[in-house]
């Protein structure tokens, strides 16, 4: 997310007088996202690197349908006026357990092998072993770094709105 730059232009809006909402989401889920992408490399190989402080990071993950369907359902001259609004997925996930959810919804006999490695080698041995461009290496880092958990008070209190489950969105996304 690109929380660590708000405050910043929140102040620039409000000096500028201009009307704003700001919509904060966090990682977004579908066919050709970034983590869908990352998730099939991942899978379709036979040895998974990985450290504990990458697979241990925690996130609201929101179906890219939800998100669209989300933004249009909202009352936008009523609401959220002059706010920074958060929006995540119903579901707090840490990257192993989406990980695995992709692997029993879509490669349930995908045979892979995980093996634990020091976070300084991770990088190296990551991009080797899956031929992963560099530019998306680099993304799914900067994205990973960037989430953390997203409990949706901001708005839920507003508008009522049920999210598609994980497995459903990695399930028709294919």
């Amino acid at each position: 997310m690109d929380k660590p730059y708000i405050n910043e232009v929140e102040a620039l809006l409000k000096v500028s007088n201009i009307t704003y909402t700001i919509v904060l989401k966090n990682l977004a889920i579908g066919k050709g996202s970034v983590l869908d992408k990352y998730m099939h490399q991942l899978i379709n190989g036979k040895y998974l690197p990985y450290d504990k402080f990458f697979a241990n990071v925690k996130f609201n993950p929101i179906s890219s349908l939800d998100l669209l369907r989300w933004i249009y359902n909202v009352d936008w001259d009523k609401n959220f006026i002059n706010e920074t609004i958060e929006i995540g997925g119903s579901s707090t996930v840490t990257v192993q357990e989406m990980y695995r959810l992709y692997k029993k919804t879509l490669y349930p006999n995908a045979d892979v092998k995980s093996i634990l490695l020091p976070h300084f080698i991770m990088s190296m041995v990551f991009q080797q072993a899956y031929h992963i461009h560099k530019e998306d290496v680099i993304e799914f880092k900067r994205l990973m770094e960037r989430e953390y958990p997203i409990d949706n008070t901001s708005w839920k209190n507003t508008m009522l709105f049920s999210f598609t489950p994980l497995a459903e969105v990695i399930k028709l996304d294919q």
